[in-house]
């Protein structure tokens, strides 16, 4: 029998005027609109951004807040999520909350490590190799377009590669555009046998697209590419479904239709008006 549950990762702002974010834990609500709250002993992220917020504070204010979410909602998840959201205050805030599932209630626990090794836990850099072969063929398509410009080129409405989102965290876009709207995209190859590494790819891009979204704003359209070479096997299924719910939209490069319409989108955004079609052949 499949369980659904809804998390939001809880983070930490050290200094508001400089915009550092740390990701400190998750809050889960439970089937019976209860809370769980998992927080990993985060003092060396604080020490390193010279945070004066101990972790007893933050799980003073976090579980404060728990307990009266609860007293309020009565067992109703849906207003237990919401009240929560409410009254994290000060230097505690949260994501949005997003679902995941488990096969049977004996998995829970599993799946919350898992959660929280690759939301909270900060991933390391993949490394070079299959991410970037998919990330340089999507560059070359946009060079191709006359799309591409350089670190400079974000106000002049093309697609800038590498760009920094949050220098202190190191979080960088693969590309970004920006009309009205900022555009990011991440790119990720599941083509790799390591599953470490794509949960940690996973990981970091879906980390990058909330920072995205927390710098330039909701309007901004989240992207992501992705390349499978063979059916997916579970943990493809588990990185897309993290995936699903940080980005607008998740375009399969192996899929024509898909990859064109999201050329079509960018060349869109980036020019507004008809250019030469890019189709994959």
């Amino acid at each position: 029998m499949e369980h659904w549950f809804k998390y939001c990762v809880l983070r930490h702002t050290p200094n508001p005027v400089r915009g550092e974010i740390i990701n400190i834990g998750i809050a889960i609500v439970l089937e019976d609109g209860s809370l769980d709250i998992h927080i990993p002993n985060a003092e060396k992220k604080l020490a390193a951004l010279s945070s004066s917020v101990t972790m007893k504070d933050i799980n003073t204010s976090v579980n404060s807040t728990k307990e009266v979410a609860e007293a309020i909602s009565r067992s109703n998840s849906d207003l237990a999520e919401q009240l929560f959201r409410q009254f994290l205050t000060g230097f505690v805030t949260c994501s949005e909350f997003v679902s995941f599932k488990v096969s049977a209630i004996k998995s829970y626990e599993s799946q919350v490590e898992e959660l929280l090794n690759l939301m909270v836990v900060m991933p390391k850099m993949a490394k070079e190799g299959t991410h970037k072969r998919i990330s340089t063929r999507v560059k070359n398509i946009f060079e191709n377009h006359n799309l591409l410009g350089g670190r400079d080129d974000i106000d002049n409405h093309l697609v800038v590669p590498n760009y920094e989102i949050d220098d202190q965290q190191g979080l960088v876009a693969d590309f970004a555009l920006q009309n009205s709207v900022m555009h990011v995209t991440q790119t990720i190859e599941f083509n790799s046998t390591d599953v470490r590494q794509k949960r940690q790819q996973s990981a970091l891009n879906a980390l990058t697209l909330d920072r995205a979204k927390q710098v330039y704003g909701d309007d901004t359209k989240k992207y992501v590419v992705y390349s499978i070479a063979k059916d997916k096997d579970e943990s493809i299924e588990k990185s897309l479904f993290l995936l699903k719910g940080h980005a607008d939209y998740l375009i399969n490069m192996k899929d024509k239709n898909d990859f064109n319409d999201y050329i079509d989108m960018i060349r869109t955004a980036a020019t507004q008006s008809s250019i030469h079609n890019y189709r994959l052949q």
